[in-house]
């Protein structure tokens, strides 16, 4: 019985590279979960990673960098775990939106408790500079319009419209929810149940705005 060999082991400049991005992880993760963007300075990111800032510079060129980092793992990390699992997606029992609901859970988690930075970090992944935490965003930003599309494509009874690829429908439906979250943030309905104003939200992107012919409505596909 063949065993594989452990890979090379990280020389100690590689290692010291690896534990300073780790401390500047955690400090960014522990310091924006606690305070909003504009509250936390590169100072104190530096001070809480036992590192010069001339050293976090080196790791991320901006604040807006570092709130990217932060992002990464308090909303991509959570993201990528729940399409690894597969938790509750495409599952027959439960409806279309309930589908949907249950991958949102990461962003509105993050835009319930900290809105600001969630606006900050929405506002870096689509109109930041280039850079590795920003590209890494956008991959799990298109693996996660992906699922949606997988989901859209798999109702019942509802095909998708002809000429509408499912990747295509998981983007659109993306830039809806997206905007309405970060309009959410912005206050424009803070005082609203956030889970049942994004629910109604994919109902009518779903369903459409307009009524039947005649003054009738479509019924809702709250159920599937």
């Amino acid at each position: 019985m063949s065993t594989s060999s452990p890979g090379p082991a990280l020389g100690r400049r590689d290692r010291n590279k690896a534990d300073k991005q780790r401390r500047i992880l955690d400090a960014v993760v522990d310091l924006f979960h606690a305070s909003d963007f504009d509250d936390v300075t590169t100072q104190q990111v530096a001070d809480r990673a036992d590192v010069s800032v001339g050293t976090l510079f080196r790791y991320a060129q901006s604040k807006e960098e570092l709130l990217l980092m932060a992002g990464n793992d308090m909303i991509g990390r959570r993201v990528k775990e729940i399409l690894a699992e597969g938790r509750g997606l495409t599952d027959g029992r439960l409806s279309v939106i309930d589908q949907i609901c249950q991958l949102l859970e990461p962003f509105i988690d993050v835009a319930v408790r900290h809105p600001a930075n969630f606006t900050h970090y929405y506002q870096g992944i689509f109109f930041g500079a280039d850079g590795p935490y920003r590209r890494e965003a956008m991959a799990t930003l298109a693996s996660f319009e992906e699922q949606l599309g997988a989901i859209l494509a798999t109702a019942p009874d509802r095909p998708l419209r002809f000429g509408i690829t499912p990747r295509e429908a998981g983007r659109l439906l993306w830039s809806s929810l997206s905007l309405e979250i970060a309009g959410m943030t912005l206050g424009a309905q803070c005082r609203r149940d956030v889970h049942t104003a994004l629910r109604q939200h994919v109902d009518l992107v779903l369903n459409g705005l307009l009524g039947q012919p005649g003054g009738g409505s479509r019924p809702s596909a709250a159920g599937g």
